[in-house]
């Protein structure tokens, strides 16, 4: 969910693993580069009820493909590819349709051979994004945040690796290395 340093995350495994001699490329949703990235930027921020969140799934719908797409033609060019925010972001769509989802687009999509959530308590979370001093998403809220976390932790145990990152950088750190040296192909 916002706020739990997916993105340090995500670097931190990026720098491990060229310190390897591998090639990485690091991919963030939404990505704004892509038409698709700045779309679901702006409906994020947007307050525009039920449409915003509806129009904010559809661009990030579109900005995973188009960054799957990217996937396929440079797959000869990188060892691996780390994902920041891929499937487990169906947990900021309704609980009725979530699970439903989650099982859909992971029978579809490539899935991650390692699959990592970043987990935060959602008081943590709150100070991280007050930190960063942006206008708030529409998904940043303690309500959303709530919801939002139980229902990651609940799709994760099928096979997730959770991270506690409220652990200091260095635990974190120690942790995400022992992950990547278990799961290296």
């Amino acid at each position: 969910m916002d706020g739990t340093g997916k993105s340090t995350i995500a670097r931190t495994i990026k720098e491990h693993l060229e310190s390897k001699g591998r090639k990485v490329l690091l991919i963030e949703h939404p990505d704004k580069n892509k038409i698709s990235g700045r779309i679901e930027s702006g409906f994020l921020q947007s307050d525009c009820g039920k449409l915003s969140k509806l129009m904010t799934t559809i661009a990030f719908i579109a900005d995973v493909l188009g960054s799957l797409t990217l996937k396929w033609l440079k797959e000869s060019e990188y060892d691996d590819f780390v994902f920041v925010r891929y499937i487990m972001s169906v947990a900021y769509l309704p609980d009725s349709i979530a699970f439903k989802a989650y099982n859909v687009i992971s029978c579809i999509l490539p899935m991650p051979e390692t699959r990592i959530l970043a987990h935060v308590d959602v008081e943590t979370a709150m100070k991280r994004i007050e930190g960063r001093g942006d206008e708030h998403e529409i998904f940043e809220n303690n309500e959303d945040l709530k919801k939002t976390g139980n229902l990651m932790i609940e799709l994760s145990r099928d096979s997730w690796i959770v991270v506690d990152n409220t652990d200091s950088p260095e635990k974190v750190r120690t942790e995400l290395i022992e992950i990547v040296e278990r799961n290296i192909d």
